[in-house]
C-alpha cells in the first residue's frame, strides 16, 4: 500500500501543467522559469547569428560576381575585351564559387556540431544535485510516470 502511494506521488509531480512541471517547492518552479528564459535567449541569439552569417555567406559572393560583370562590360564597352571573355568569365565563376560555398556549408554545419558535441560534454560532466531514493527510482522507471 506505501509503494503505491510513493508511485502515485511521483505520478502528479511528472504531470505537467501548461508545460511546466509542478515543483513541490516555489523555489525550483522559479529557477526552471529562469533557465528556460536563459535558454530561449541564447537559441534567439544563435539563430541571429546563423542567419547573419548564412546570409554573409550568401551576400559575398552575389556582390563580387556583380562587380566583376560590371568590371567586364566596361572592358569590353572600351574595347579592351571581346564578347567571349565574357562568357568565360561567367562559366570559371559558377565553377569557382560552387565548391566554395560546399566548403563554406560544410564548415558552418561542423562548428555547429561542434558547439552541440561540447554542451554535450559539460552536461555529461556535471555531477546531478538532487539524489533519488534508488528503490522508489526502480519503481517509477518501471511505471513510466
Amino acid at each position: 500500500m506505501r509503494s503505491t502511494r510513493n508511485i502515485t506521488n511521483v505520478r502528479v509531480k511528472c504531470q505537467l501543467v501548461d508545460r511546466e512541471p509542478i515543483w513541490p517547492h516555489p523555489y525550483e518552479s522559479q529557477r526552471y522559469r529562469e533557465k528556460g528564459d536563459i535558454t530561449r535567449s541564447r537559441m534567439l541569439l544563435w539563430w541571429f547569428y546563423e542567419c547573419w552569417t548564412r546570409g554573409l555567406r550568401h551576400l559575398v559572393p552575389s556582390v563580387t560576381f556583380i562587380a566583376a560583370c560590371s568590371v567586364a562590360a566596361l572592358q569590353i564597352a572600351h574595347h579592351q575585351h571581346q564578347v567571349g571573355d565574357f562568357v568565360v568569365l561567367i562559366t570559371y565563376w559558377t565553377q569557382l564559387t560552387g565548391p566554395l560555398a560546399t566548403l563554406a556549408g560544410e564548415l558552418s554545419r561542423l562548428t555547429e556540431r561542434l558547439v552541440n558535441a561540447e554542451k554535450l560534454l559539460v552536461l555529461l560532466e556535471k555531477t546531478p544535485r538532487t539524489k533519488m531514493h534508488w528503490p522508489l527510482a526502480l519503481q517509477v522507471s518501471r511505471r513510466r510516470c
